[in-house]
């Protein structure tokens, strides 16, 4: 078996496409399964997408997104490129706004709208 180069996330997800590129990596309730070559290769993109925005290693990424592999590739792609992952859950919207003045502010903000299963990146603000 391949050893781990290092023990990152990174890593992991590298040996997991090279040892299982046709097994299940993640999944929605009742749907099928996406692969590990398929979220490698989303992660990719996701990636290239945020560097062609400018996006660097240690920018700050938000996340506004329900629980869902989606939620999960986002975090993976900002992550494996060196960026940090400002996550925020939708329910926090329904609470007072003064909460998210503890909340680092973030250079780009990934947001997941209704339930369709199209990202959208606008600019962060500030």
């Amino acid at each position: 078996m391949k050893e781990l180069k290092d023990l990152t996330l990174k890593s992991v997800l590298e040996r997991s496409v090279e040892l299982y590129p046709h097994r299940p990596a993640l999944s929605w309730v009742e749907g099928n399964p996406l692969t590990y070559r398929e979220v490698a290769d989303k992660i990719c993109e996701i990636s290239l997408f945020l560097h062609n925005q400018g996006i660097i290693r240690g920018d700050r990424v938000a996340i506004l997104a329900e629980n869902s592999p989606n939620w999960g590739i986002a975090y993976l792609a900002i992550t494996t490129m060196g960026s940090i992952v400002v996550p925020f859950c939708p329910t926090f919207m329904k609470m007072k706004s003064s909460i998210f003045c503890v909340i680092p502010a973030a250079k780009r903000s990934l947001f997941r709208k209704s339930t369709t299963a199209s990202w959208m990146c606008p600019k962060a603000t500030g």
